[in-house]
């Protein structure tokens, strides 16, 4: 039953898959990508259909053999090894390309606020002019609040995962928004005019949806909320004052964050690597890991950097 729902669920996925195949063949053109990528497409798709169902129709008793489908993790591998070889190396790359553009324009808007709780002077761990006080002795609260919010933005951020379309929705019933924020799950011909998924949408747009994320990943809950059935704590599970008490007192120098997924994703960890290394003072080394090739929607090293060029465009500090 396990490995049955799984295939359901992935199955589930290809009509969002054929959504992005329109979005990357407009984004990258068929100079790159061939005229016959729609077609390579069509073939990835009748093959990996036939594995799912292969698998499924399986009994579930018998152990299969290794990357035959025994695990969520076979069959997303067996997706990938199929997408290679029938020619399509980034099926996302398109819509990749657009959530970084949008990402790109709400980065400086969040780098400000954060910049505006605590930052550093140039070279050293000063204490720069903020909004709760001037005073040395409040210098460790500012940075605490300071990581605190970054993290808040890491984690709303995560709801933006291309693998949690749900999520997404969820954000957007909350808001009660009138937006539409599914994936065009329900897209299946060649026209992408009307997509409607965060992909579609612009920074104005983005900025009030990632607000309402803000919102249902702060660390501090609703105490209202608390007194209705739900959680004062925000977090379920909360060893901030433990992070903080490090990050603050004795600041890590060397860092290796890795970015995950493009968008809202990759820009909640640049702006993880510039609390830090700001964090730990001059000669603090952060680094930004991220997949040298594609892989589902993860994003790539070539798509960090230009992620990062494209920050520094729009936010020199």
């Amino acid at each position: 039953q396990a490995r049955s729902a799984w295939v359901v669920l992935l199955l589930g996925q290809l009509p969002s898959h054929r959504a992005n195949l329109h979005r990357t063949f407009q984004q990258v053109g068929a100079g790159t990508l061939g005229n016959d990528f729609t077609d390579r497409y069509e073939e990835w798709e009748e093959a990996y259909v036939e594995y799912l169902e292969g698998i499924s129709s399986s009994d579930e008793s018998e152990q299969p053999e290794p990357n035959q489908g025994a695990t969520l993790l076979d069959m997303v591998d067996e997706k990938e090894r199929l997408l290679r070889r029938f020619g399509i190396d980034d099926l996302f790359a398109g819509m990749k390309a657009q959530e970084n553009a949008v990402a790109t324009a709400l980065f400086g808007v969040l780098a400000n606020e954060i910049d505006g709780i605590w930052q550093p002077t140039e070279g050293s761990l000063q204490l720069k002019k903020g909004p709760l006080s001037d005073a040395a002795d409040d210098e460790e609260k500012q940075k605490r609040f300071a990581l605190q919010t970054v993290l808040e933005c890491c984690l709303a951020g995560n709801l933006f995962d291309a693998g949690a379309a749900a999520a997404v929705a969820g954000v957007a019933d909350i808001s009660n928004s009138k937006q539409t924020f599914e994936r065009s799950s329900d897209q299946t011909g060649p026209s992408s005019s009307h997509q409607t998924g965060p992909s579609a949408l612009d920074a104005t747009a983005l900025g009030e949806t990632f607000a309402e994320a803000r919102k249902v990943v702060r660390r501090v809950g609703d105490e209202k909320g608390a007194e209705s059935g739900g959680r004062a704590s925000g977090w379920r599970f909360d060893s901030f004052d433990a992070l903080a008490d490090r990050a603050t007192t004795r600041p890590w120098r060397r860092v290796v964050i890795f970015c995950d997924n493009a968008g809202a994703d990759v820009m909640g960890m640049t702006l993880l690597a510039r609390t830090l290394a700001g964090l730990g003072g001059s000669g603090t080394k952060v680094v930004l890991a991220s997949n040298e090739s594609a892989a589902l929607n993860d994003v790539t090293h070539c798509e960090t950097v230009a992620f990062l060029n494209g920050t520094r465009c729009a936010f020199p500090k």
